[in-house]
């Protein structure tokens, strides 16, 4: 079920980690590395691995 993607949105913390609000809508659940934190509440690209039904394995993630 792995496949590479890339997104655009703004970038959330929940109850269950961070998140990210696509836009075009709906969101995906984030593995990201500890400096995402530091994006919090910004509008970001990422390239990821799919790795579950809401869920990706983030690569690379900048500030747009």
């Amino acid at each position: 079920m792995a496949r590479r993607v890339t997104e655009t949105g703004l970038l959330l913390r929940s109850e269950t980690g961070l998140v990210l609000r696509r836009d075009d809508g709906g969101t995906w659940q984030l593995d990201a590395p500890r400096r995402a934190d530091a994006l919090v509440g910004r509008r970001v690209r990422i390239a990821a691995w799919r790795v579950g039904f809401d869920r990706l394995s983030v690569e690379d993630m900048i500030p747009c």
